[in-house]
This record gives structure tokens, sequence and C-alpha cells, in this order.
């Protein structure tokens, strides 16, 4: 029997609760002298280097307190939560400093992780990777089943292509039946971000014809 199934056979639930509780409190009045210290508005004796000490101490008998009242599966489900709502503080925190500088921003998700996060509007390029996982974000994209969305579905991909000039960076229109080469063509939904689904392909037959100006 190892230390931590030594004090849950020991010690009741109830008991152990009450532990935290006590743990808790602790951890948050060290938090709060620790801020104290660094804010100096209200004077203490403590040093800076003794208030984190103490904090550091509480947070270890938070997690001792912690680790007997729980399963391993139950810690697993509380890292994945744990997760979850960092993902979602950093995302609350861009929105707040776009929204402070007046940026427009878009949000994107990763399939694969499920990591949220905003990129400024203005930003010419779509993020090819996860910052969280690095997971291929097109390569994720062309899951089973996934039809993009409606622009993907109805936009004439064969008919738009991007322009790089003196002028700055553009996209240009075909004009009546005339269609752009697939290399010229958009590979992925300007609007979704999602790998394009047909709509504007033409086959290499095609590609002669036009070429030929047949």
């Amino acid at each position: 029997m190892n230390e931590v199934e030594y004090i849950k056979d020991r010690l009741e639930e109830t008991e152990r609760l009450l532990g935290l509780t006590e743990e808790a409190l602790e951890l948050a009045l060290a938090a709060l002298k620790l801020r104290r210290v660094l804010d100096g508005r209200n004077p203490t004796p403590v040093t800076e280097e003794q208030a984190t000490e103490n904090l550091l101490e509480e947070y270890g008998d938070g997690l001792n307190s912690i680790e007997v009242l729980i399963t391993p599966t139950q810690n697993e489900r509380a890292m994945q939560s744990r997760t979850e709502k960092r993902s979602r503080w950093v995302s609350r925190l861009q929105a707040a400093d776009f929204e402070q500088a007046g940026v427009q921003y878009r949000q994107h998700h990763c399939p694969e992780c499920g990591w949220t996060w905003l990129e400024d509007c203005d930003a010419s390029d779509y993020p090819d990777y996860c910052p969280h996982c690095r997971a291929d974000l097109h390569m994720a994209e062309q899951t089973p089943g996934s039809e993009g969305c409606e622009f993907c579905r109805s936009f004439d991909f064969g008919s738009a292509r991007c322009v790089v000039d003196q002028h700055g960076a553009s996209i240009a229109f075909a004009g009546g039946s005339s269609r752009y080469p697939n290399e010229q063509q958009f590979s992925f939904c300007p609007h979704c971000g999602a790998r394009r689904h047909g709509g504007g392909t033409i086959t290499e037959t095609e590609e002669r014809k036009e070429d030929n100006g047949d």
C-alpha cells in the first residue's frame, strides 16, 4: 500500500474534503499576501521571497489534498477541463487585446485537439497548422463527410486567382466563360479555409483547349 492509498484508507472522504477546504483557504491567503507584497501600497514585513515560498508550500499542500480525493480517471478529466478552460482564457484575453486596439479578428478552431484561437482579420495568410498541437489544418479539414461552407459549394474556383504586382496584392476574376489553370486557382476556400470542393476545377483536357484557343 502506497502513501496515497494509506491516507485514503485511514481517513474518511469527508475528513479529506475538510482538509482540502483548509488547504484551499490557506493557498488563497498566501496568494493575497504575495499580491500585497508586490502591490506595495499596504506595507508588510514579509518579503517577496518569503511570500513566494509560502505560496509554493500551500500549493503543494493543496495538491496532496486533491491527490487523496480523486482517482486517476478523474484526474485525466480534470486535466482535459484545465486545457479547455485555458484555451478559453487565452481567447478572452486575445479578444480584449483586439477590441482595445480596434482590430477585427476571426476565430480559428483545430478539429484535431479542439484548440481555439483568434487572428487579426487583416492577416493575409490562413494558418497552416494548429499552434497548440501542430496538426496540419488543411489536412485535418479533409475528413470524410466534410463539405466546407456554403461559399465552398457555390463558388467557381476556376474564375478567380491571386495577383501580386507593383500595385500590391489582389484577386483577379476571369471574364465570360474563361477559366484559370488549376495551378493559378485557390487551393483553399478564402472564406472558411477548407480545401476546396470542386466548383471551379477544370481538367487537363480543358486546360489544353484553352491554351490552344479552342
